[in-house]
């Protein structure tokens, strides 16, 4: 019979024992180490079949797997227990850039379970964000069409990498070269804007190429405060569940207070109110004195792009430069 053992290895026989195709009866499996059954039973002439299952069935093993994540499908052969397995990523083109995946048992009497480290990039739809960045480039698309693709192409969070937080920084970079300084975006840009960033903030960017998530993180934070002076209109939220911006001015409407209040929630997105129960303020002064200033407010519902030591491994005396 074919059954499943514990360790989810599918093999001919109940757990510890085995049967070749055709055998008449079942043969219990070799005592001992995986590198041991393993050497034993290839060397008496076992299928990779039979000596796998023999393996699994101590805990000693995992099992061959395909999967797919934001960064690509995997293919991941059978391993024993403290083997590891390679594979380059499959949207960043480059040797460098792989996926670590190693069979680990924790404590003994456990069944081994396979550990991912990723170096990857890419997801399959960066090359999508690419090619948005060409066609503003090439003024092959409008800035409000250009905002609203990036809207698009940001909604699926769970899809989204950190190459997309890179292209998404080149992108705003892309757009702000192409207004004149006293060009705004439109309605409709503004909120798509806020939209796409919340998107990506509600992203697992990480990867353990730490480096270029601190970078491109970094940059995308510089490029939205950048696009941020160029909103619809000032002293105006535009909000998103996971992002919210406004540009205050100096002589708008709150020059008085210098307070901007904030109603709603990150998880619902914050608008300004005059009056009623705030959930957040502002408050800026000069010189003692309460006075608005000409500000770019970007407020974030998670710190996907500011790496911590919760979210990113910092180098021995970077903290305060991070910080800063």
């Amino acid at each position: 019979a074919v059954v499943s053992t514990q360790s989810g290895h599918y093999g001919r026989g109940p757990k510890h024992y085995y049967a070749g195709q055709g055998a008449p009866a079942c043969t219990a499996c070799p005592k001992g180490t995986a590198t041991t059954i393993r050497d034993t039973m290839k060397s008496g002439g076992s299928q990779d079949e039979e000596w796998q299952k023999c393996v699994a069935d101590n805990g000693d093993a995992c099992n061959a797997q395909n999967f797919t994540n934001r960064f690509g499908v995997f293919q991941v052969d059978f391993m024993v227990t403290d083997e590891k397995t390679v594979v380059e990523c499959p949207e960043d083109n480059d040797p460098a850039l792989t996926a670590i995946f190693a069979c680990k048992k924790e404590e003994p009497g456990e069944d081994a379970k396979l550990e991912a480290l990723y170096l990857c990039l890419n997801s399959s739809n960066t090359i999508s964000f690419r090619k948005l960045g060409v066609r503003v480039k090439e003024d092959q698309i409008t800035t409000t069409d250009a905002f609203s693709e990036l809207k698009t192409l940001t909604s699926n969070a769970t899809h989204n990498a950190v190459g997309d937080v890179r292209e998404t920084a080149t992108i705003l970079s892309l757009i702000g070269e192409k207004m004149t300084a006293e060009e705004r975006l439109t309605k409709s840009a503004s909120k798509d804007f806020a939209v796409a960033i919340g998107n990506l903030g509600d992203t697992n960017v990480h990867t353990e190429s730490v480096d270029k998530m601190k970078e491109y993180s970094a940059r995308l934070v510089k490029n939205t405060l950048n696009t941020v002076e160029k909103l619809e209109k000032d002293d105006t939220v535009y909000s998103s569940p996971g992002f919210s911006a406004i540009k205050t001015s100096k002589d708008g409407v709150f020059k008085d207070t210098g307070t901007v209040m904030f109603s709603g929630s990150p998880e619902t997105g914050l608008d300004h109110v005059n009056d009623g129960k705030p959930t957040l303020g502002l408050k800026t002064s000069v010189d003692g004195k309460n006075q608005m200033l000409n500000a770019k407010i970007a407020m974030y519902k998670k710190p996907t792009f500011f790496h911590d030591k919760n979210t990113a491994n910092l180098p021995k005396g970077e903290r305060e430069r991070e910080r800063e």
